[in-house]
């Protein structure tokens, strides 16, 4: 074979290698925009997608973390070759919608920088069989509102899914947890038992009612003999006196 039957032979079987293997070392950065992988077919329909980008923080994450997705088949089987993943406003559906936010370096794949930006896709670096790759996202510090990553799929050259969508993130602002604390707080006093002290007998004149007077009289001078014997005659003579009690015998 001469040097120039080769060279014809070598520009028929290049786009056939180029048609088997795709793009073997990730997405170029000329698919950013429409996400596709230039494999001059149509892609499959996304609701067909065996595929899905899962969200481990679920549906709401603190403005504080980082948002931790896998990239993986719905049965956790099926495998894929390749992928582009980007994050993107939820509002923003324009055309010229612009990836947000920046990447950690995946499990498996590599950053590039799509659109002006840097490190705001990610993509693989061997198209070798994945079942699962797991990729951290930050948000930019200006951002409030929600987001969606959108992946692109590619089980085999013929087989691929664009632009895949996963659930909504919002992020929200945490309050610090305070514990009321009492301040100022008036002492209840304690209340005690009332107590009365013993008031010394004593009679008085001037609050009996005449005829309790006269009455109080009349026991007291029907007592007076029996007292004679206890020697008490004297003192009980003196509060007759005293309640002014007459007739005394």
């Amino acid at each position: 074979m001469d040097v120039f039957a080769f060279a014809a032979y070598g520009l028929l079987i290049l786009p056939l290698i180029i048609r088997v293997d795709g793009f073997p070392n990730g997405a170029p950065t000329a698919s950013c925009s429409t996400m596709k992988p230039g494999h001059s077919v149509d892609p499959q329909p996304i609701s067909t997608s065996p595929f899905f980008t899962h969200i481990f923080n679920e549906e709401t994450v603190s403005v504080d973390n980082v948002v931790r997705l896998e990239l993986r088949a719905r049965n956790g089987v099926t495998t894929f070759k390749g992928f582009l993943v980007m994050a993107f406003d939820k509002d923003d559906n324009s055309t010229t919608a612009k990836p947000i936010g920046i990447f950690q370096v995946p499990s498996d794949g590599r950053l590039i920088g799509c659109i002006d930006g840097d490190q705001n896709a990610v993509t693989h670096k061997l198209n070798n069989d994945k079942k699962s790759v797991k990729v951290e996202w930050i948000r930019p510090k200006t951002f409030a509102g929600q987001i969606v990553f959108r992946t692109t799929f590619v089980q085999e050259f013929n087989t691929f899914w664009v632009k895949t969508e996963s659930k909504p993130v919002s992020f929200v602002t945490v309050q610090p947890t305070v514990t009321p604390t009492a301040t100022g707080a008036t002492p209840i006093p304690a209340i005690s038992p009332k107590t009365t002290s013993p008031q010394p007998f004593s009679l008085s004149t001037t609050t009996s009612s005449p005829s309790s007077q006269s009455h109080l009289c009349w026991i007291m001078q029907m007592n007076l003999m029996n007292v004679r014997h206890f020697g008490l005659e004297k003192g009980l003579r003196g509060v007759l006196k005293d309640l002014r009690c007459f007739n005394i015998t």
